[in-house]
């Protein structure tokens, strides 16, 4: 899950910000897509 959340949450920062890290801080395998 370390490796994918890398790949998702990268990408993701830069159109949702720091929004991603709260949802992945929670969930970060379940919701890094978010």
């Amino acid at each position: 899950a370390a490796g994918a959340q890398r790949v998702l949450v990268g990408p993701a920062i830069r159109a949702r910000g720091p929004r991603v890290r709260v949802v992945a801080g929670h969930d970060d395998h379940a919701h890094a897509t978010f």
